[in-house]
């Protein structure tokens, strides 16, 4: 079993964790990767690197003051909450410690080509629309 504070887990490693580490699209792939299907080589981005972001940027307190702020049956409430939570994580900095393990993974892969896959499963709902930041 991989140790809880795993910034980054390879894909073929990712059946020995628990699902809320790495989400269901990972743990998808390793099952894929486990009856011998083929995956191209990858890294999953754990949930700890999430919460040592928020954590180094003292966001946890913010947001949950912000929501609990919010008048959920006013569309301008809750737009301006949205708002002010997604300029909080567009302000804040990615740890050193991120960066380097990111970095890291990055210059082991020598070059290939890549693909980088977010693991909200919102985006995989019918009539999802993309909107940019």
């Amino acid at each position: 079993m991989l140790a809880k504070k795993t910034l980054s887990i390879n894909l073929n490693k990712v059946n020995q964790i628990d699902v809320n580490l790495i989400g269901m699209k990972a743990m998808n792939l390793g099952i894929l990767i486990k009856n011998d299907f083929h995956v191209p080589e990858g890294y999953v981005i754990s949930t700890y690197a999430y919460e040592s972001f928020l954590q180094h940027n003292n966001l946890e307190e913010v947001i949950e003051n912000t929501l609990s702020e919010t008048n959920y049956d006013d569309f301008d409430s809750i737009n301006s909450t949205s708002n002010r939570i997604k300029n909080l994580f567009l302000e804040s900095e990615v740890p050193n410690h991120i960066i380097s393990e990111v970095e890291s993974i990055y210059n082991s892969l020598d070059g290939v080509s890549l693909a980088i896959r977010s693991s909200a499963s919102a985006e995989d709902l019918p009539g999802f629309i993309c909107r940019s930041i």
